[in-house]
Formats: structure tokens, sequence, C-alpha cells
């Protein structure tokens, strides 16, 4: 054999080594799952923080392009600031453009630079001449009255205004980007609130950029009836805050001086299971466990807010009665976020709180009114770019708006805007609803309407918010940012219409994870929706109290009237009347153990151990390996009402199972009827309609599973086998091309001495 051949055949074999490298794999190979999804997170600074970075509300730099451009932000200030002289505002900002000279109109121009208004609410704090290119680092004093809101939610505004109009003249480009490392300097005084009851709400959560948490202190041993309070007003505050205010829960025994100190403190239950009332100042301080101002009221609630005395910047609520039937009336009434002094404004007393039917709702809700009515003035808009205004009203308990509700605007606008580029958008709760485009006629009218029809899922029970958006635009790009021509009137002619209905829900017709917090959303009180709870499991409290939290954000409820029970003491006769969450480990919750088969995966009698092995695939988990389940099932007491049961083999597991129903992150890939949580792993699978076969090794029956956040190694390797069904065929043709160049190589010798013969 020749060395050409050889290097030629050694050649060949090198390429299909290679290629067989990369195709089979060698061993085990280790498959890469992807890292754990991580939320994003609001900026948070300290009480004390004297520097409040545009980071609250600007992530990102600030763009503004001349000739002209503007941009706006608003932002809250805590309550408890007490501001001191000294204020200011750091900007850290970059300037970019080209200098030019040009003669064009006869006689020397410069054209290089431009100015920055700066304005804190109505105030201008300063003109910055931007006329070098690079980086600008200034700071404007702000003075006190610059902290006057001029809006009507009271947040501060930030508005900026770019003038580089020069820049009009010539074909080049002004760029100023305001850096989210700028920031105000705020130096200021820790105030304690004032203890009025009335403002509770805003006393607790305000949604500032500092931590805001609160904490629910429950009885060591806390009755049936206190946890229900307890997840009363875990629901009355989820409601009015959004679900956006750090809740948690502890006992009284387990409270330490840091949650002391840096909580909110809502203390629920009966006055001799605390501890701590000496030090606080009530204004009705229980003598011998009971409350004075109750004396003579059967089964009142009592409510009672002071300062802390350990932290000046928080408060501590005190939700109470001579009876468990008041604790509950009480908590009731909190989560109304509507509370009527008694004697003193830190002090109230929920004598009584009234059967659903027994309450009217108001007749002004269903008629049809104008902005005026409702308390509102004409709104002018005269503010290059955006613009925007405001419109609170009530839709009342278990109504929604009939198919004819309407929102019919009057509006004016100016003739010289840029009609392709200015208009108004009117959303109502987040959502779109209409838009109007301005043009010639319009800017004739004086008044013009337009009626754009509300959707009946627009509308929510309890209050509701109807935005105006204007986006002004002037016609010529040139017009100076400070000309009065551009403008849009918002009359309060605007008319509302609401007509109201009784709200029919069909409650059984979503019975799929996939539609929660649906059921039990449907009634606008929580009223049949029921807490099953184990005794002395306190994390398993605190799940319930997260879960009742997010409940009540999304249903909006002007009053929070569901139920709870402990586990071994659900009656009976009530089982019927709910939709059922459980929450817990199966151990501690006898209930489970009745439902037996029933649950999509069912436990071990008197267990925490799921009986998986009746799914097509087995895995070896150790039994110390923490694991959440979430399952549901229609109730066995009442075929119209459903239970979710929310499981795991310990306490690690059950926080998982409830973060699947209440992290955002997580609960948009709940599906089916259950959930085995890992983690940030959810695995979905709805085994009624592909049920669970008892014989493992049957092909049909596996549950339909699909799994969310961390893919499954073994449907991997199902992808990749299915992936390289090519590779027999490769290395058949390889095979052939070696045998064919052995062949020739072998007999090239023999036919050039035949053919030179």
């Amino acid at each position: 054999m020749s060395k050409k051949s050889t290097r030629l055949m050694l050649l060949v074999i090198l390429f299909l080594s290679l290629l067989l490298s990369q195709t089979i794999p060698v061993g085990a190979r280790k498959l890469e799952s992807p890292p754990a999804q991580t939320i994003p997170t609001t900026e948070v600074i300290s009480m004390d923080a004297t520097e409040v970075p545009f980071k609250i509300f600007a992530e990102e730099d600030i763009p503004l392009s001349g000739p002209f451009d503007s941009a706006y932000y608003a932002f809250p200030i805590p309550n408890s600031w007490a501001l001191s002289p000294g204020a200011e505002l750091h900007l850290d900002m970059t300037v970019s453009y080209t200098d030019v000279f040009s003669s064009e109109f006869g006689y020397p121009l410069v054209v290089g630079g431009g100015t920055l208004k700066v304005y804190m609410n109505n105030t201008l704090l300063g003109v910055l001449n931007l006329n070098e290119n690079g980086n600008v680092q200034t700071v404007l004093p702000i003075p006190p009255k610059a902290f006057v809101s001029n809006r009507s939610d009271g947040r501060m505004t930030f508005y900026a205004e770019l003038d580089a109009g020069d820049f009009c003249y010539v074909d080049e480009d002004f760029n100023l980007i305001v850096h989210p490392t700028s920031y105000f300097f705020l130096p200021h005084e820790i105030s304690a609130p004032q203890p009025d009851i009335i403002n509770f709400t805003k006393i607790l959560y305000q949604g500032t950029f500092v931590r805001e948490s609160a904490l629910i202190v429950l009885p060591d041993q806390p009755s049936a009836a206190e946890l229900q309070a307890a997840l009363t007003v875990a629901g009355g505050i989820g409601n009015v805050s959004g679900n956006a205010l750090q809740l948690d829960t502890t006992t009284m025994s387990a409270l330490t001086p840091e949650q002391q100190s840096s909580n909110h403190l809502i203390l629920v239950g009966d006055p001799s299971s605390f501890t701590i009332l000496d030090v606080l100042n009530l204004p009705d301080s229980p003598v011998d466990g009971a409350f004075q101002t109750l004396a003579g009221i059967t089964d009142a609630g009592i409510i009672q807010l002071v300062n802390s005395p350990w932290n000046i910047s928080t408060v501590v609520m005190f939700v109470s009665g001579n009876s468990d039937a008041g604790v509950v009336k009480a908590a009731q009434a909190l989560s109304t976020g509507v509370i009527r002094p008694h004697r003193f404004q830190n002090l109230a007393v929920v004598e009584d709180i009234q059967p659903l039917q027994s309450v009217q709702a108001p007749a002004s809700a269903s008629k049809t009114r104008t902005l005026a009515s409702m308390g509102y003035s004409n709104s002018l808009f005269a503010l290059r770019g955006f613009n925007v205004e405001t419109y609170g009203f009530q839709v009342p308990l278990g109504s929604t708006v009939a198919e004819d509700a309407y929102f019919e605007l009057a509006y004016g606008n100016s003739s010289l805007m840029d009609f392709d580029q200015s208009g108004i958008v009117v959303m109502l709760n987040d959502n779109p609803i209409g838009s109007v485009r301005f043009d010639l006629e319009t800017s004739k009218n004086a008044i013009n309407k337009v009626r754009m029809n509300i959707p009946q899922s627009a509308i929510v029970p309890g209050p509701n918010q109807l935005e105006i958006q204007a986006y002004i635009y002037p016609e010529d790009i040139c017009t100076p940012p400070d000309a009065e021509g551009n403008w849009i009137n918002i009359w309060n002619d605007s008319i509302l219409s609401t007509p109201l209905i009784q709200e029919q829900v069909d409650e059984t017709a979503t019975v799929n994870l996939t539609g929660y917090p649906a059921p039990f959303t449907f009634d606008a009180e929580l009223g049949d929706t029921a807490f099953v709870l184990p005794k002395n499991d306190l994390d398993a409290w605190r799940s319930a109290v997260k879960i009742s939290s997010y409940l009540a954000s999304q249903a909006n409820p002007p009053i929070v009237t569901l139920s709870a029970y402990f586990g071994d003491e659900f009656p009976q006769d009530q089982r019927q009347n709910f939709h059922v969450i459980m929450v817990g480990k199966p151990s501690q919750l006898p209930v489970v153990g009745e439902l037996g088969q029933l649950l999509p995966i069912p436990f071990e009698a008197g267990s925490d151990k799921a009986l998986e092995g009746n799914m097509r695939v087995i895995f070896n988990i150790p039994p110390d390996v923490p694991l959440g389940y979430v399952e549901l099932l229609a109730s066995p007491w009442n075929p119209e009402n459903i239970i979710i049961a929310v499981l795991g083999n310990n306490t690690q597991g059950v926080v998982w199972a409830s973060s699947a129903l209440t992290d955002a992150a997580l609960r948009s890939q709940i599906s089916g009827n259950l959930l085995i949580v890992n983690g940030a792993q959810v695995l979905a699978s709805d085994t009624r309609i592909f049920p669970i076969s008892e014989d493992p090794s049957a092909g049909e029956g596996t549950p339909d599973v699909s799994i969310m956040s961390t893919p499954d190694p073994v449907s991997q390797n199902e992808t990749v086998s299915q992936n390289r069904s090519w590779i027999p065929v490769a290395i058949m043709i390889g095979l052939g091309l070696i045998v064919l160049i052995i062949a020739i190589v072998t007999i090239r010798p023999y036919l050039q001495k035949r053919f030179r013969g």
C-alpha cells in the first residue's frame, strides 16, 4: 500500500471518528438544568436613608432628544418623613451633540447646546445650560414649597423639559441622557404617625420606596375563630394594598425583638393571650381579660391603634373582643378598610355585622352620572408629551354592570397639534376601553363627544378607576415648549353610565387550577370559602394567611367573611356550604385521610407520604426531600363546590405548595388538577383527562404531565434519542466508505501491473 493511499485512509477514519464523537454519548452525560427563575424586585431603601435614587421610578437611562423633549415621573414619600431644610436634586447626565456653524440665513449662526428646565410638582427648580459634550453633574436646591403635590393621590412629580431649539435649523442631533444614578437628597426626621384609626390603611401601607411590612400576632394556642379572624384581617390588608404589603404571621411566644421593631404589629385574639399589652398605650386596656368599653354589649368587637414603643415609624393594631364572636366581628370590620371611631380617634367598637341581604346597594351606584356630579372639575392638559387624570367610582357588592354600560367622553382640542401623534386613551382598571384621534373637525368644536362601551369583564366589585391619558405633540417639532397653543380639555360634562345587574356566575364552570383563584372569588365576600388548618402548626397558618391575602386582592371584597376550621373539627353539617382550602401536612389533617382515593394523589393513612407508586415514571426520592402537592377535586359533600388541598411531606413542602398559588412566577404555570412542587419546579397534571393507571406497567392511562420551570431529564433524553435517529445510517455509510477505500487500495497495484503488461 502506497504512502498516499495510507494517508487518505487515515483521513477518512479520523473524519468518521470526529463525527461519531459528536453524535454518540460516551457513558452517562449530565444534563444541565437552567438556573432558577428570578423574580424582579422593586427598589427598596431604608427608612433612615437620605438619598433616594432615580431607580425608584426609572431603572434605566431616561433619554431626551432635541430639539424638544420631556420626561414625567411620579413617586410617593413616606408619611413618617418630616423633611428638613437642605433638600437637593442631584442630576447625573450625559450630553451629546455636534457644534455647527451656519450662514444659511445671511448671518453667522453658531448652533450648539440647549437648556433643561427641571420641575418638582409645580415648582421650577432651575434652568440648566447644556453647552458642553460629555458627563454633566449638577445639584439643584429643592425649596419646601416644591413638596406640595399637584396630584390627587399626593405623589411627588418630577418633570424635565429639554429645549434645544437651535437644532431645528441644522441637520444634527442633540441627545441628553439622565442616568438612574441621579438622586434626591432628602434630609428628614422620622416622625411617629398619628394613630388615627380612620386612616389606618394609609398608615399600614403607603406604597413607597421604603420597606413596608406587617406581622399578624396570634395567641400561642389560637381557637379556630381566632384563626378565622387572622385570615380575615389578612384578606382585608391584601385587598387595600393589592397584596403588595409584606405580610407574615407569628405567635405571641415566638415574637422576637427584631420582629417587634421592624414591623407594624396586628394583634388578633383574646386579650389574655398577649403579654405585651402593658407597654402599649391603649385607650382601653383590658381589666381581668375584659374591655370596659364593651361592657353591656354582647359579643362586640374592639379595634385599637397605638404607636409602637419599639419603632417610632410603626404602629400596633389590636383586633380583639370579650369573646371569639367579638374578635371575628372586629376582624370583619377591619377588612372593609373603613372604620368609624368611638370615643377616641384610635378606638373603634364593632357592635354587629349585618348579613349581605340586609345591606342595600346605594342607589347612586346604578345611575348615569357626569364627572361633575361625582365631584370632579374640568381638566386642562397642556404639557408636551404625556398627561393623565384619574377618576374613581364604586360598584356595589354582588353586582356587575349591564351590557349597555358606557363612558361618554366630552373633550376639546387645539388645532395646532400633530394629529398623527396626539390623542387620548381611556383606561378602566388598567384595561384600554377606547381612544380618540384628533382632526381639524374636532378642533373646531369646543366640545366633542365620543361614547365608549364598557366591557363587563373590565368592572370589578368595589373601587374602580377610570384613567384618561392624553398625548400632546405640536405640529411643528420646533414649536417652543412654553408655547400655549397645544392643549386638550376634558370637560366634566363627560358621562359615566353603569347600570347594575345582579351577578350570576356558574361556579362549576371553572373547576381547573388554570382558572384559580376562581371559583373562590365568585363570592364577593369570600363568604363561601373555608380554610381547614391543623392545630399547632404556625408554618401552615403562615401559608394560609398569604393565600387569604392573595384571594382578597383578586376578589376585591367590600368585607371578608370567610370561615376557618381545624382539620379534626370540621363539622359534617357545615362541609356542604363551602369551597374548601386545606393547608398543612396530611398527617395533621384527618379530613385528608377521609378523602382517600378521591384525591388525585392520595396519602398513606396517618402519614405524610404520597402514594406516587402508580405513576408511569417512578423516581426514587428520599423521604426527607421536601415536596409540595396542590390537589384539586370536586367536593364529595356538595358537587357544586370544590376542594383545593395545599399539602406537603414536611414544612418546606407545604410552603412550596402554597407558593404555587400566591407567587406570580409560579402561579402562571399551574394547570390541571394536580401540582407537584419542588422549589422552582412545578409538575402539572390533569388526572381526570388521563387517569393514572393502577398497573404501573400499563402503557395507557398515563397522566398528561407537563413540567414547568425546570426540564425533566427523562423527557430530554427521549428528545435527544429522537434527534439522533440518523446516527445508525451515518455509521453504515462510514463503514461502507472504509471498506471501499480498503478495497481500492488493495487491488490498485494488481490493476497497475496488468495494465502495464
